[in-house]
């Protein structure tokens, strides 16, 4: 098939792989343009137009892309169908009616659950022990359209959502590679969401990662993983923000301390924290202007008193 592969960000690269090494022909790749980043704010190139360059296909990076220019350069390529893969604009539609067999979306979710732009970093806050992949028959909603192929995954409790971006983004290039293979021979077969079991993971802010300890042990160690690498969960000490990049549930255990009390210290592995059910253990954190350490090196460069209060 001809298609033409729009996607952004290092989530999309397999898919984009997949595609180039595939019998398929890619026609195009539309990203988003360049943009600054970057302690020095250096103009750079999305991921997604780095493979593209590389394998020497036309690429396009409208600023709008339901531009009308945009969607007479779209109707030339002719594509049969076009993926989607995180590219990071809504598509019109006009676009939406462009291919034959129709644009298809690779989303990080089993949806219904979790339609929306962090899909992986709400599945860990909200406690999921299972994700997926869904690929999609795009429409003019938001993540609404009728489910093609769907692919679980199982979130394990050491997963961040670091970690859980890599496993989905492979998972979701092979479950694109299936999606195209049943198109071919059709037998894709569309199933309508049940939109009544449908939930949001609207994108996050870097508010969301402050740790509220009057919270259960679970629900925090669950907000750490789910914010890491990114906006990631911070408290406060001494009036100092303190980044906190990885945890362990210490205890579950209902505690008669202050919820943010340092309750202790486990030698060579970090500070033991109350929580309003639990205790947690802190691995390793970031002091402003420094360097991730363990939470062990911090203790020891910074000493923290028992019964000192986080928050």
């Amino acid at each position: 098939m001809r298609a033409v592969f729009m996607g952004t960000p290092e989530f999309a690269v397999p898919s984009l792989k997949f595609l180039i090494d595939s019998s398929h022909e890619v026609a195009g790749v539309v990203t988003q343009p360049d943009r600054p980043k970057g302690r020095n704010r250096k103009m750079a190139a999305s991921p997604v137009k780095i493979i593209a360059q590389e394998a020497g296909i036309p690429i396009y990076h409208p600023e709008k892309i339901n531009n009308i220019k945009m969607v007479n350069e779209l109707r030339k390529l002719n594509p049969d169908v076009i993926i989607v893969v995180a590219y990071g604009q809504i598509l019109s539609k006009e676009i939406l009616s462009i291919p034959k067999n129709g644009c298809i979306n690779v989303h990080a979710s089993l949806l219904p659950k979790y339609r929306g732009a962090a899909p992986i970093q709400w599945a860990i806050i909200k406690g999921e022990t299972e994700t997926g992949i869904t690929t999609m028959l795009m429409d003019e909603g938001m993540d609404t359209g009728d489910i093609l192929v769907q692919t679980k995954v199982e979130i394990s409790a050491n997963d961040t959502a670091g970690t859980l971006h890599d496993k989905l983004a492979e998972v979701g290039a092979q479950t694109l590679k299936h999606t195209l293979e049943l198109m071919g021979l059709k037998k894709l077969k569309r199933i309508p969401q049940d939109h009544s079991l449908a939930s949001y993971a609207p994108m996050l802010r870097k508010e969301d990662g402050l740790i509220n300890w009057d919270e259960n042990v679970v629900d925090i160690n669950n907000l750490i993983r789910g914010t890491n690498p990114w906006p990631g969960a911070y408290t406060f000490i001494r009036g100092m923000q303190l980044k906190i990049h990885e945890s362990e549930i210490f205890n579950q255990t209902a505690v008669d301390k202050i919820p943010g009390q340092v309750v202790g210290f486990e030698k060579g592995k970090g500070i033991l924290v109350a929580c309003k059910k639990g205790i947690l253990l802190i691995k390793r954190v970031q002091p402003p202007g420094k360097q991730e350490m363990s939470a062990w090196a911090y203790v020891l460069g910074h000493p923290i008193e028992i019964g000192s209060v986080l928050g």
